[in-house]
């Protein structure tokens, strides 16, 4: 059931990341929208986006990201969550905050795969027991993430945190809403957190396959967010982990001051005219 040693590692190269396809005109393995122009953006700019645009201050922002913004994403993203709730991060730097604020050597922890490298290997080299949680049907061309997989993975009281991708990267599996309510049920009955990379939420075919937010249906649940897929804005490393347990983000906050302190000035103004544009 353990797919790793319960001890400390060093952190292996990311692999994806050293692909020289990436560099490539004509490539098409890429996992993000074709990206917006400075222009383009701006074309979609709100008066209030366009005053925040002219009044920008290229000083530091809020630790946890500049109120307006905060309060957009909290308005755009999920039904219950307070601009306190959230932290504005780089995507993947809200992936490594989130594991080492959680996680430390021996914990057991389940991680949908495949998967982005960082999902499962910061658990790793902090020293968990990293279990594979592998869909179903792919032959079938209809992967599943099971439930009753899940449910047979978890350990009662040892399972520290299950981590999950919806809609899944790469397959596109994406539970129904009855299956992720079974997911939270079982995580709570376990006594685990939930981490799930909502980084392609919005990207559903079809409005109603969009799951609430995992945030907003369970307690010791975390979303990470940001506009880098849904709205071809990688560029500007925008992105948010959002959770209703106050100790959790206080503990983001302060790992944090070891990282990037702050989202960056420009990026937050452009982030927020995106984000008020979305249809």
């Amino acid at each position: 059931r353990v797919a790793t040693r319960a001890t400390p590692q060093p952190l292996r190269p990311f692999l994806i990341e050293r692909y020289e396809g990436w560099q490539l005109a004509d490539s098409l393995s890429s996992s993000d929208c074709e990206s917006l122009s400075m222009a383009e953006l701006l074309s979609h700019a709100d008066d209030e986006g366009k005053q925040l645009w002219e009044a920008l201050s290229l000083g530091y922002t809020d630790q946890p990201g500049s109120s307006f913004l905060r309060r957009e994403i909290a308005v755009r993203e999920f039904k219950g969550m307070h601009e306190s709730q959230i932290n504005v991060t780089a995507p993947q730097e809200g992936i490594y905050l989130a594991m080492r604020s959680l996680l430390q050597q021996g914990d057991h922890v389940i991680v949908t795969q495949p998967s982005y490298q960082s999902l499962s290997e910061v658990a790793r080299a902090i020293g968990c027991s990293v279990t594979p949680w592998l869909p179903e049907g792919l032959a079938m061309g209809q992967p599943r993430f099971h439930p009753g997989t899940l449910r047979r993975l978890l350990r009662p009281g040892e399972t520290r945190l299950v981590v999950a991708n919806w809609p899944h990267n790469p397959t596109g599996a994406l539970p129904s809403a009855e299956e992720q309510l079974e997911v939270v049920e079982d995580c709570r009955a376990a006594g685990s957190w939930l981490f799930v990379d909502e980084i392609y939420r919005g990207l559903e075919h079809g409005a109603h396959f969009c799951l609430p937010s995992t945030a907003d249906v369970y307690d010791k649940g975390i979303s990470l967010g940001g506009v880098s897929k849904t709205l071809g804005l990688p560029g500007l490393r925008i992105g948010w982990l959002a959770s209703s347990d106050a100790a959790f983000l206080a503990r983001v906050a302060e790992l944090k001051d070891y990282t990037s302190i702050c989202p960056p000035a420009p990026s937050e103004v452009l982030a927020f005219i995106a984000l008020r544009a979305r249809e």
